[in-house]
């Protein structure tokens, strides 16, 4: 992205890498408070709960530079096997009178390390000062005078990390620590894969009715605006963008009927996507394989993606199939892009099934074309071959026509049941049979449950749990929903190492981790949840990049610049007057809103303690507090039991290089927090 640290994020600048957009083409636009009022169904004058009260710790700020992630959450402590030694853009030279009139002393030094700044250039040796949250120099800082030296020799310094997936914007109301973020350098994240945190209406708020009633999370907010102040009013350790959802305005509007919007539903949907971009999104998402997002057609979608072009944003999709229909959703996704004219990025990007394992470079032809013929088109992935969505995404799409309640019903007729079980009995072009291209029962795992009496359950195969009840894996999978009313998680293995790899090579590849922060303990912790959750960026560089130069160092440095392109090398620029506590939002071209307060999280510069959650008010409160108030919520040996039970976590699942995140993960944590 490699922009300047004055370049101001807001409307009609900075969208693009080294360009900016004609100020006419993103003008802002308004809309008639009625008319809003009309599309959405609710009362706007009128809030729907009282938010929660402000949590002590991270200050949000309101101004949002091109910024770095220095000491708050960075890359640094990653250790790195040494790349080759290039020649390199001239830092900052040695410690001298322009050093000496930006700090009298720095706060911290980093030195000894290997930066990398975001430029695109190689990494060249030097120190990093800091003076408040400000980098204060780079370069050559021996003799400088500051209150804390961190020797970063061996390791590389680099702006923090953008997750490209995530899934935060409603765990970070609940529990926004986010060590699973934080630990492995990541300060920013893009999230709203198909549904969104906005637009709300009843009926949005119906469909999340079993979650916010778990969580005693309130939704009182209409417009991603309205999220924006919550999220402001109770802070966030990392940076926050998002896309506006096609099935979020879908079932705003519609609800969850399968069936084309009339002409005057999809002009409500036109209306309240336009409405999200001028609040700040980034562009047009969607998830394909799931209701009511699936009942889409092309047109639709492409009509919605018109208005998001219209406002400088791009189309972020989980396609309509990651298996048997993959070409053609490739397709589709390219039909998009070219019809509405915008930038597409492809979500966690695989080949699902065993029978078209294999099939990755195939793939990547048709996207090389698209590239090649001059559409922007990108993609992400998390460096696992086992995905993670709900266990109810194992049944057809029909099942859920009408909404949750109505499949809930659905499933337990005898009749209906029969039908589902041939259905899932095979591999179908129109819709993505996840519990088939697993193998199965046993290629299935409970991950998460909201009943408590299914608790026991977590972390085994669908197989096992069919063992215990004594019934067949599929009435066993049916049972499993109902009893915990359509809100389990499940682990899907249903991809290939080669594949991965070959996707990981690419130069447009970058790294979503397609989950929301969490802690290792709180209201949003689970045992057994992915381990992308925490692992990503480690196993990623580590095992990947360092292990197996797949894709090799140097490649991973030299496409800082283009963070779109890759992701790892950092999305910001590492320069003198940048703050040293924050990263920037990722994109070519896009904002973070016009008002530019919703996406900074500040990292509080002497490193955040632990704190607890408690359930007050019928609300959760967790949150990360000053060093001052370390020592009375456990101190560091808390901290590091905490990261003790993550390693137990890594064990269990048995994944490659989990261990080894659990060791950095430690070693972070304590020169962060200076234990």
């Amino acid at each position: 992205m490699g922009r300047s640290s004055s370049c101001q994020v807001s409307i009609g600048k900075c969208r693009r890498a080294g360009t900016h957009l004609p100020r006419d083409r993103v003008q802002r636009q308004t809309f008639p408070a009625d008319a809003l009022e009309k599309a959405l169904h609710v009362d706007t004058g009128n809030e729907l709960g009282n938010p929660l009260e402000p949590d002590e710790g991270i200050p949000l700020k309101h101004k949002a530079k091109w910024l770095v992630a220095i000491p708050g959450a960075i890359a640094l402590l990653v250790s790195a096997a040494t790349p080759p030694r290039h020649a390199a853009a001239k830092p900052v030279g040695p410690f001298s009178k322009q050093v000496q009139e930006a700090a009298d002393r720095f706060d911290i030094v980093i030195k000894n390390g290997h930066i990398i700044d975001g430029t695109g250039n190689p990494w060249f040796a030097g120190d990093v000062g800091i003076r408040g949250d400000r980098i204060a120099a780079i370069g050559d800082l021996k003799g400088a005078d500051a209150k804390r030296v961190i020797d970063a020799s061996g390791k590389i310094v680099s702006p923090g990390f953008i997750d490209m997936l995530g899934q935060s914007e409603l765990s970070l109301l609940i529990d926004n620590r986010s060590l699973s973020k934080l630990s492995q350098g990541i300060t920013s994240e893009i999230t709203g894969e198909g549904g969104s945190v906005a637009p709300q209406n009843e009926r949005t708020i119906e469909a999340q009715k079993p979650f916010l009633e778990h969580f005693h999370l309130t939704v009182d907010w209409a417009t991603l605006d309205g999220y924006f102040k919550r999220l402001e009013k109770q802070g966030t350790p990392i940076n926050i963008g998002t896309y506006v959802g096609a099935a979020q305005v879908r079932q705003a509007i519609m609800g969850d009927d399968d069936r084309a919007p009339t002409p005057a539903e999809l002009e409500q949907m036109k209306l309240l996507v336009a409405q999200a971009m001028q609040d700040g999104a980034m562009g047009l998402s969607t998830a394909l394989i799931y209701p009511p997002g699936h009942y889409a057609k092309t047109e639709e979608l492409i009509e919605l993606a018109k208005v998001a072009s219209r406002h400088g944003g791009l189309y972020a999709t989980h396609m309509r199939s990651e298996g048997a229909s993959e070409p053609a959703a490739i397709e589709e996704a390219i039909r998009i892009g070219r019809e509405a004219r915008l930038p597409v990025e492809i979500f966690h990007m695989k080949v699902s099934g065993k029978t078209r394992w294999g099939w990755m470079q195939t793939y990547q032809k048709k996207i090389k074309a698209a590239r090649d013929s001059g559409l922007d088109i990108a993609g992400d992935m998390y460096p696992y071959v086992a995905g993670a969505t709900a266990l109810a995404s194992a049944l057809p799409p029909w099942t859920a026509d009408g909404g949750l309640q109505k499949l809930l019903t659905r499933i337990q007729e005898p009749k209906i049941r029969a039908k589902v079980k041939a259905e899932m009995a095979d591999d179908h072009p129109d819709w993505e049979n996840l519990y088939f291209d697993c193998g199965g029962a046993s290629g299935v795992m409970i991950s998460s449950v909201f009943n408590p009496k299914l608790k026991p359950f977590e972390g085994k195969v669908v197989s096992e749990v069919a063992a215990e009840w004594k019934k067949t894996p599929l009435d066993t999978l049916f049972d499993f929903i109902v009893a915990d009313q359509g809100q389990t998680g499940a682990l899907y293995f249903m991809a290939s190492e080669n594949d991965l790899q070959a996707g990981l090579r690419q130069p447009w590849t970058s790294i979503g981790l397609d989950v929301n922060e969490l802690s290792l303990d709180g209201p949003i912790f689970e045992p057994h949840a992915h381990p992308r959750a925490f692992g990503s960026m480690p196993r990623f560089l580590g095992h990947y990049v360092r292990d197996l130069q797949c894709p090799r160092p140097a490649i991973v440095a030299a496409r800082g610049s283009h963070p779109q392109d890759y992701f790892p090398a950092g999305a910001a620029r590492a320069s003198r007057g940048a703050r040293a506590s924050e990263s920037r939002l990722l994109r070519r071209h896009h904002h973070l809103r016009p008002r530019n307060s919703h996406g900074q999280g500040h990292v509080h510069k002497a490193g955040p303690a632990f704190r607890g959650c408690e359930l007050r008010h019928r609300q959760w409160h967790c949150g990360i507090r000053g060093r001052e108030t370390y020592g009375s919520e456990g101190g560091a040996s808390a901290a590091r039991a905490r990261l003790a039970r993550g390693a137990e976590v890594a064990r269990e699942f048995q994944v490659q290089g989990m261990q080894d995140w659990a060791e950095r993960a430690t070693c972070f944590t304590d020169a962060l927090l200076n234990c």
